[in-house]
């Protein structure tokens, strides 16, 4: 007896084509929040990492850490993630690559004109020790909710575990974190954006070395023109 096969209809084939599209709209962003937790992950050991070289500079020049002063006129740098070359060199004698000064979720920022920017290397992570940038001096808000006012020179400041030495950098300009603009051509953003643009927050590495992840919320504006937070 010969039997017939009977093919898909028009309309079971647009609801299998409807139920395979649903599936992909409630996987994708399970997805990318998994790739978003990787990244910073990535981030925050990116950050311990420079910070220990950082600290094992300071072991070699008798306590202090790196300064963005870069000439002997004592001038300095424009903004919080500027760092002079030289001490860019020295972080690489201490194991600290290019890929490692940078978040991983904002890697335009990762650009060669930025790396070899001037006589200073723009980057990816605000750096807070001595007089970092050409800004007005920074009051800080600890962990503890204490203030501090200025940037740290000496690694054995007291209270390291409450002192931020590495932060992500959020930035923004008049109420905008995706579009900052300076002597770049191309806008800078914050990492870590949710869908709305709006920064979730970032990892924060203190003077001992220890670190965690801040929520935005947590975060206020320490330095106006452009607002960097931490």
């Amino acid at each position: 007896m010969k039997t017939t096969r009977q093919a898909f209809t028009i309309v079971e084939l647009l609801v299998v084509i409807s139920l395979i599209i649903l599936l992909i709209a409630l996987l994708l962003p399970g997805l990318g929040l998994a790739r978003e937790q990787g990244r910073r992950l990535v981030c925050a050991s990116n950050a311990r990492q420079t910070a220990t070289a950082v600290l094992e500079y300071s072991n070699d020049y008798n306590g202090r850490l790196p300064t963005a002063h870069v000439n002997n006129m004592g001038q300095r740098l424009p903004w919080l993630w500027d760092m002079p070359e030289h001490t860019v060199a020295e972080l690489a004698e201490r194991g600290i690559m290019r890929e490692q000064m940078y978040c991983p979720s904002n890697t335009h920022q990762n650009d060669d004109g930025l790396w070899n920017w001037n006589w200073y290397k723009v980057l990816g992570y605000y750096w807070l020790w001595e007089m970092t940038g050409n800004q007005p001096p920074l009051t800080i808000r600890s962990a503890n909710g204490k203030l501090r006012n200025g940037y740290i020179v000496f690694a054995s400041t007291q209270g390291a575990t409450e002192l931020e030495l590495i932060t992500d950098a959020n930035i923004s300009q008049n109420g905008n974190f995706a579009q900052v603009f300076g002597g770049w051509p191309t806008p800078h953003r914050s990492p870590h954006l949710d869908p709305g643009n709006l920064p979730a927050g970032g990892n924060v590495i203190y003077l001992d070395g220890h670190g965690g992840w801040r929520q935005f919320s947590e975060m206020e504006m320490q330095s106006p023109g452009p607002q960097q937070w931490f």
